[in-house]
């Protein structure tokens, strides 16, 4: 079964050490994204319903636009608050997206990042039959657009507008952000399903054993 598209949410602050919002899971085998978008260097952890996240990596172009992915795998269900915490206030988005279907122990591929400068914007995931792409893109250009093939999660960005963070789900290896302008990070990763049970049936050799005859 494919993995499928949950529920999205998003926010955005100006100059803060911590971000928060929350997000709805439902369903089965779920696996939660967060991907926060930034300004300027700066540490930085993720909690959903006070359990810590699985950083998964991140991307930085020159030190300015900074995004880091984090995953969570069997989330609670429910109205629950992601909740993410810098070593230093910064202008920020952070976006989240839940999936179903998902395998609980290989949930991923490989996270996957790109940088450059004017569009578009793009970046190449690694995936496969009847996973879903979880993916971002992070600049300072208003004009970003979600490309072909993809559905727009959250586009956002801070009250100073320092920041356009843009986050989207699709099926394609392919992913890229049109119409921008100016120096951009993207990153993502694929949402592996739930592996299916073999039904091949074993079949035991026959075994053959003689009878020998006692006088």
């Amino acid at each position: 079964m494919p993995v499928t598209f949950d529920a999205t949410a998003t926010t955005a602050s100006d100059g803060t050490a911590s971000l928060t919002w929350n997000h709805t899971c439902t369903g089965a085998n779920l696996y939660l994204i967060v991907i926060v978008q930034w300004r300027l260097v700066s540490t930085i952890s993720a909690t959903y319903n006070g359990v810590a996240m699985t950083d998964l990596g991140g991307i930085n172009n020159a030190g300015d636009y900074y995004q880091e992915i984090f995953g969570l795998a069997n989330p609670a269900t429910g109205v629950n608050q992601v909740a993410v915490a810098f070593g230093t206030s910064r202008h920020c988005v952070g976006g989240s997206v839940s999936a179903a279907g998902v395998d609980q122990i290989a949930s991923i591929g490989t996270v996957a990042t790109n940088t450059g400068t004017g569009a578009p914007f793009t970046l190449t995931v690694t995936t496969g039959t009847d996973e879903l792409v979880v993916a971002g893109s992070a600049s300072a250009s208003a004009a970003t657009t979600t490309g072909a093939g993809q559905t727009e999660d959250w586009k956002n960005n801070d009250p100073s507008s320092f920041i356009f963070g843009l986050g989207s789900h699709s099926t394609q290896s392919a992913n890229e952000w049109d119409s921008g302008t100016g120096d951009w990070t993207t990153i993502g990763v694929s949402l592996k399903p739930v592996a299916v049970a073999s039904t091949d049936t074993a079949f035991a050799a026959p075994i053959f054993r003689s009878r020998m005859r006692e006088w």
